[in-house]
């Protein structure tokens, strides 16, 4: 599963990597595709860190979904666009904003 942050409208979202598509997980997760988070009535906005949160849950999720999404015809769900062309796509970096700095040594010869 390849992973990748984006932007709608200047509005964040995750999706994983599906050949040259990228599939919307926040707009998966609340058309609840799959039975993913059937029982939540929230709005799901996740970004990367907390989509990583969720661990094993939250991976199977978006497993769950992602079949289910392949099953459909079109790019559209309920109204909505789950499926996007990566060419059209701003990608973003993937945790904007991590929550420990990340200090990488550098080694001269």
């Amino acid at each position: 599963m390849k992973l990748l942050s984006f932007k709608i409208q200047e509005e964040p979202h995750i999706g994983i990597l599906l050949d040259n598509r990228v599939f919307d997980l926040n707009s998966a997760f609340n058309y609840h595709l799959g039975g993913a988070y059937a029982d939540s009535i929230h709005r799901f906005e996740l970004d990367m860190l907390s989509f990583l949160e969720l661990g094993k849950m939250g991976i199977a999720m978006a497993y769950k979904a992602v079949e289910t999404a392949k099953t459909l015809e079109g790019d559209y769900y309920q109204g909505g666009r789950i499926f996007f062309p990566l060419d059209r796509l701003k990608i973003i970096s993937p945790i904007p904003r991590p929550r420990k700095n990340i200090v990488c040594p550098l080694f001269l010869s």
